[in-house]
């Protein structure tokens, strides 16, 4: 439901109204100048800072907040996740329009990161992050699959020298890794014949006996793969020195193809292979506004069952580990989110802070006790005066002293209405003086006619 508010002109002529009232009831608050200065600029502080706010929401409000998403190939697992994500973040958050790159995989996605050109973007674990880079969550894991004509020699990687092979396009993860798996297996790089292709190329150049394998990064399962195999009767082969190949790389790590991932009559594969693992990772631009990546990230952990309908691996997607550590730090709008049910402060140091709250109160209490107990000591030191005065009056006999009883009374105010303004006299006491110093100075006039009558005659003359 949407907020309304009224015109701004009429919202400043109601702040004028409240300030007027204020400053006519300044009778009421006393003469206290600092305290009704205090008072007024309160009301006209708290009304700005609420205007402000509400302009800065009007401005806000309705604007439409462009992301750029970096996913990966056309049909790749990455770039149907990204998708999904993207629509039902805009589903959910109607102020987001997030646009899904089609890139060559994890090196240009990482550049775009690093160069301003993208928000998100998925890339592997190993692809070398820059320093705006940060992490929102690890996706699933890629198993290296390499994908052999079913009468080739090609027993495992091991085996791809002096074969044509067709690997993933330049600026893909799969590429580096190719290099990296080649390079540890010391294999010459003039020993092998590689094709770099994307998916759709590389399975139409297997099938038509162009290539001798295929060597790709995909999730385990991966529709294509299974496709592939059923289509051609190509074989899946191991790497099976991978334990000694992570080790040189920590971003990899030892992973295994299940026996029967691709088909369990007849199982595909036989028997569990050895091969390498990568995280896939989604990550942002340091840049990227916190609620924002809050929103992401919201999406990929609580619309899981939305987002597998179209992409499956999203039930993979896990929240980083940062007790472990990560290699790139956590996104602050991400870690917003996997702290949400975390108890704030506030809700940790409930206890302690209930203490000092009511030991600030107490103490507050007696200090504004003490101040008026002073305050109400100061008039009854009028008071006193008062009282002494009005007893002299009542004895006295001569009209100069009873002058200057009453030149003493009128200054009296004057006393009492300067500690007014300062604060020093509580406004109820103020009206228990007017209440005495009234009965003094009638006490006075009474008295002053009483020395003003000539002396009774007592009898008369004798005759």
């Amino acid at each position: 439901m949407g907020v309304t508010f009224g015109d701004p002109v009429k919202y400043i002529r109601n702040l004028m109204g409240v300030i007027r009232r204020l400053k006519s009831s300044k009778a009421v608050l006393g003469n206290d100048a600092v305290v009704f200065k205090l008072r007024l600029w309160a009301v006209v502080a708290l009304h700005f800072l609420a205007l402000l706010a509400v302009i800065v929401w009007i401005a806000d409000f309705g604007s439409v907040k462009r992301v750029t998403f970096a996913a990966g190939p056309l049909g790749s697992d990455s770039y149907t996740l990204a998708q999904s994500l993207a629509r039902v973040a805009e589903r959910y958050h109607p102020e987001l329009e997030v646009a899904v790159l089609e890139t060559q995989g994890s090196r240009e996605n990482m550049a775009l990161i690093n160069e301003g050109g993208s928000h998100l973007a998925v890339v592997h674990a190993h692809t070398r992050p820059g320093p705006p880079s940060r992490l929102i969550a690890s996706l699933y894991q890629d198993f290296v699959h390499i994908v052999a004509q079913p009468g080739s020699a090609i027993k495992s990687a091991a085996d791809l020298a002096e074969h044509r092979i067709a690997i993933p396009p330049e600026g893909s993860g799969g590429y580096e890794l190719f290099w990296s798996t080649i390079d540890y297996y010391r294999i010459g790089r003039n020993l092998i014949e590689v094709v770099p292709m994307n998916w759709n190329s590389s399975a139409f150049a297997l099938a038509s006996g162009m290539v001798d394998a295929i060597f790709t990064i995909r999730a385990s399962g991966n529709d294509d793969i299974l496709r592939l195999l059923d289509e051609t009767q190509a074989r899946l082969v191991p790497v099976r020195l991978a334990r000694g190949l992570v080790l040189r790389v920590p971003e990899l790590s030892v992973g295994h193809l299940r026996a029967g991932a691709y088909g369990g009559r007849p199982s595909v594969p036989s028997e569990d292979l050895i091969t390498i693992a990568v995280e896939r990772m989604l990550i942002a631009h340091a840049d990227l506004d916190p609620n924002i990546a809050t929103i992401i990230t919201g999406a990929l952990f609580e619309r899981r069952r939305e987002l597998f309908q179209s992409a499956p691996v999203a039930v993979f997607a896990r929240q980083p580990d940062v007790v472990a550590g990560t290699l790139i730090p956590v996104h602050p709008g991400a870690q917003a989110f996997f702290d949400r049910h975390q108890p704030n402060f506030l809700q940790e140091n409930a206890d302690s802070l209930a203490f000092l709250v009511s030991a600030l109160a107490i103490s507050l209490s007696g200090i504004f006790h003490a101040l008026g107990r002073r305050k109400r000591r100061r008039v009854d030191f009028y008071n006193r005066e008062l009282v002494t005065m009005a007893a002299t009056v009542a004895v006295c006999r001569d009209m100069k002293d009873l002058e200057q009883a009453r030149e003493r009374l009128h200054s009296l105010v004057g006393e009492i209405v300067r500690d007014s303004e300062k604060g020093r006299v509580a406004q109820e006491a103020f009206e228990f003086f007017t209440f005495t110093w009234n009965a003094t100075e009638m006490a006075i006039r009474d008295k002053a006619e009483e020395l003003r009558e000539p002396p009774a005659v007592g009898g008369s003359p004798a005759s």
